[in-house]
C-alpha cells in the first residue's frame, strides 16, 4: 500500500526499494473506498494513482504492477465495478468488516468474479487481537482451485496468514499462493 491509502511512501519509493532489494516486480495495491479507515481510493484518485505509477514504470527497472486491495463486502460483492476491476494488472480481494460470522459464502462469491485473482489474508486474524473467523476451508480451497484464484500467504507479522496447516490442506487442492509483506 502506497501513501495513496494508508501506506508509508510513495508508489516511486516503494518501487525503487524492491528493485534494490532485486525483487522483479512489485505490486501497488492500495484500499479500496470501503475501507475508510485505511483511506480507500475512489474512482478518481484511481486515475490520479494510475498516471504517477505510468511515470514511475520509466524510472524505475522492475516490473510495478497497478492493483487494489478491493473490500470482499457482506453479501460478497466487490467494492469496485467491474468496469472499474478490468483495468488493474492484479486485484486482491479481503474481508475487513462483518467478521462475527461465517464468512465461507463471501469468499465464494468474491472468487466467482473473474477480475478477482488473489484472496487476501484468509482467516482474518490479527496476533494478539482477532482470532480466525469461521471458515470452511474445504470449500473454500475447491472453489479457488476450480475458478484459479490465488491465495495468499500474508507474511505481515501482525497476520502471518495463512496458518501452516492449512497451507498444506490447500495444496492438496492444488491451490497456488501468493506470499507478500503486505508492506505498507
Amino acid at each position: 500500500h502506497s501513501t495513496y491509502s494508508d501506506g508509508n511512501d510513495s508508489i516511486e519509493r516503494m518501487s525503487m526499494a524492491a528493485h534494490e532489494k532485486g525483487y522483479e516486480y512489485i505490486a501497488i495495491t492500495d484500499h479500496s473506498p470501503s475501507l475508510r479507515v485505511a483511506h480507500g481510493l475512489t474512482v478518481a484518485e484511481l486515475k490520479k494513482k494510475k498516471k504517477e505509477l505510468e511515470i514511475v514504470r520509466k524510472k524505475v527497472p522492475i516490473k510495478i504492477l497497478f492493483g487494489t486491495e478491493v473490500d470482499i463486502l457482506k453479501d460478497g460483492s466487490i467494492d469496485y465495478s467491474d468496469k472499474v476491476l478490468k483495468d488493474f494488472d492484479i486485484v486482491v480481494a479481503s474481508i475487513h468488516s462483518h467478521f462475527n460470522q461465517d464468512t465461507t459464502d463471501r469468499i465464494l462469491r468474491a472468487m466467482e468474479n473473474p477480475y478477482v485473482h488473489i484472496i487476501g489474508h484468509l482467516s482474518g486474524r490479527l496476533l494478539g487481537q482477532r482470532k480466525p473467523y469461521p471458515l470452511d476451508y474445504d470449500k473454500i480451497f475447491q472453489k479457488a482451485a476450480e475458478t484459479g484464484t490465488i491465495i495468499e500467504i500474508d507474511a505481515q507479522y501482525k497476520r502471518l496468514d495463512l496458518q501452516d496447516i492449512y497451507m498444506r490442506k490447500a495444496k492438496k487442492y492444488g491451490v497456488k499462493f501468493a506470499i507478500n509483506t503486505d508492506a505498507h
